[in-house]
């Protein structure tokens, strides 16, 4: 081998240098971080997404079931005087879904009074609620699409 000046180099010394690095292993746990920690903190996001992704769907199925069971027993906050009201059934899934922390529009609140029929059998008081459910990591996390619905459905003897 020669330098850049015509000088050479011995072949020993070139064999040395070559076995020395690759015996060397500083640096290698900070290239083996760089590498894995994308995945890493890939994994840590979808799973904190997925989890609150779950938490929301139980907070809307408990609001529907705490919606039916009010008007279904006509609880005074989905009652006015003892009857059915349904501006305050509404009002109430609302404050319910609220206390969980996720804010559903009047919209998407149906409510069927005493005359519906669920599995078969009538009487029963239902609520219906549609939540978008929105990923705070749509890019990164792939497997919850933004804009995911969430529907609720209970029902309640009346």
């Amino acid at each position: 081998m020669t330098r850049a000046f015509g000088t050479r180099v011995p072949r020993a010394s070139v064999e040395r240098a070559a076995r020395k690095m690759r015996s060397c292993e500083r640096g290698a746990a900070t290239i083996e971080l760089a590498l894995t920690m994308p995945l890493f903190i890939t994994l840590m996001l979808g799973v904190c997404e997925y989890a609150r992704f779950a938490w929301t769907y139980e907070a809307v199925q408990e609001a529907a079931f705490a919606g039916a069971r009010c008007i279904g027993m006509t609880l005074n906050a989905c009652s006015v005087n003892g009857v059915y009201s349904q501006s305050s059934a509404i009002a109430f899934v609302q404050s319910e879904a609220q206390n969980w922390g996720i804010t559903i529009p009047s919209a998407n609140v149906q409510i069927s009074t005493a005359t519906t029929s669920c599995n078969g059998v009538s009487g029963f008081s239902q609520v219906e609620l549609t939540y978008m459910f929105e990923s705070f990591v749509p890019g990164l996390v792939n497997f919850l699409p933004t804009g995911q619905v969430i529907t609720g459905s209970a029902c309640f003897p009346g």
